[in-house]
């Protein structure tokens, strides 16, 4: 039956392309998303390659048509984007006792934390959008080979009487005892600023926040698709239109403050197909992650 409700679009995710077919929309439809993010093509670029694909397989099929239906399809499967509102000199974070705070709580500051427009709508005059820890991890353990390896994976132990070169942290017995007895996820986190138009004549930059699974292997850890983008911190311009590096501490509170919760957590393992109980911490914090090394161990 093919696709052409959209309440229905993610139901038939796993189901074949068309009668006989040994591909499931699943498969290819996660082929041609990868291809759209890769290569930053434009919404209209995948409407456009989605209808054609539709139009040229066997009829009936269970393809999506455009852009809207394939994204019905895997709306369940992204990650839930949380919205925040942030004072605009970057004092505080609206949640929590601050939560119904119309005004930023510092004397010094005491700016505002609403615009209105010309329909007297309000809206945050400052945002911040990230992903939470738990639905990051509840994800990755949905699928069985990420969830064997991120509970399994501990490096080889290096016999230090050999003076061996040890490589990787996993590959210590120091690791090894800590980990052992109850199983962690261990992240490391890393921010820096970033001008996403490579020019220097434009004063404008952000500050993605970063955090990598040392449970992987480190050769797959530091891949693009396995690095998990927590949220990204916009610049702040000053009277002359110039770029003012923000206050990154309260960002870094938002993302503390769930770890902590993440000391004890229950989590749905594909690959023991029952609940896991993890324990979520934190080793260490960089700074100025190397970009030449990522894109090496990335290709």
């Amino acid at each position: 039956m093919p696709i052409d409700d959209d309440s229905r679009c993610h139901f038939l995710l796993d189901q074949p392309l068309h009668d006989g077919a040994t591909v499931t929309v699943r498969q290819a439809l996660s082929g041609y998303i990868h291809i759209f993010v890769e290569k930053s093509q434009s919404k209209a670029a995948l409407d456009n390659t989605l209808a054609h694909t539709h139009k040229i397989l066997p009829q009936p099929n269970n393809f999506p048509t455009n852009y809207s239906t394939a994204l019905a399809a895997i709306s369940k499967e992204l990650l839930v984007l949380n919205n925040v509102h942030v004072c605009p000199n970057d004092c505080v974070v609206y949640v929590g006792e601050l939560k119904d705070k119309d005004v930023c709580p510092r004397a010094q500051c005491a700016l505002p934390r609403f615009k209105t427009d010309i329909l007297q709508r309000k809206s945050g005059i400052r945002s911040f959008s990230y992903c939470s820890v738990k639905n990051f991890l509840e994800a990755r353990f949905k699928c069985s080979n990420i969830a064997q390896v991120m509970t399994s994976y501990g490096g080889a132990i290096v016999d230090m009487q050999q003076q061996t070169v040890i490589k990787d942290i996993t590959e210590t017995t120091v690791w090894k005892k800590w980990t052992q007895g109850e199983k962690k996820i261990v992240l490391a986190l890393n921010t820096d600023g970033v001008n996403p138009f490579h020019s220097q004549n434009v004063q404008y930059s952000f500050w993605p926040i970063i955090m990598t699974i040392m449970n992987l292997p480190p050769h797959v850890r530091t891949k693009h698709d396995a690095l998990f983008l927590y949220g990204i911190v916009p610049s702040r311009r000053d009277r002359d239109g110039g770029g003012i590096e923000p206050n990154l501490n309260i960002y870094q509170e938002l993302l503390i403050s769930e770890l902590i919760k993440l000391s004890s957590l229950e989590i749905y393992s594909a690959y023991t197909k029952a609940p896991l109980n993890i324990k979520v911490e934190l080793l260490m914090y960089m700074l100025d992650y190397h970009i030449k090394h990522m894109r090496s161990t990335s290709t």
